[in-house]
């Protein structure tokens, strides 16, 4: 039964012609950046017309796409399916550690504090 469903679906659209839409936030110039841009518009498409639909780009901002990808990046590492979850937030957390000590060095004793002769 699932079958000939999946075949009458698969007949459904086996002649469609795929329209690309014109987005004003289209890039033809990343190339690297095209994940990024599939998440961002399956999270966002909701089969309105390209007029209406707001996902958040802004033709050349690269700050939106490097925010949208350290956003999809944690999720995907800190994920319960993920298997090596356990072993990237250890490294996460050393890291964090790493960085802290590295700030304090460079900062100095706090405002108020005694200074090591």
């Amino acid at each position: 039964m699932k079958d000939e469903f999946n075949e009458l679906r698969a007949l459904k659209i086996k002649g469609v012609l795929p329209i690309i839409l014109d987005m004003s936030w289209r890039d033809n110039t990343n190339k690297v950046d095209c994940g990024v841009y599939l998440m961002r518009h399956l999270e966002t498409y909701t089969g309105r017309d390209v007029a209406r639909w707001e996902c958040g780009f802004v033709a050349d901002s690269k700050k939106g796409i490097r925010d949208l990808r350290m956003k999809y990046a944690h999720v995907i590492l800190t994920s319960i399916a993920n298997e090596k979850r356990k072993e990237i937030l250890d490294a996460m957390k050393d890291y964090a550690k790493e960085k802290k000590t590295e700030c304090s060095k460079k900062e100095g004793p706090k405002k108020g504090g005694k200074k090591k002769k």
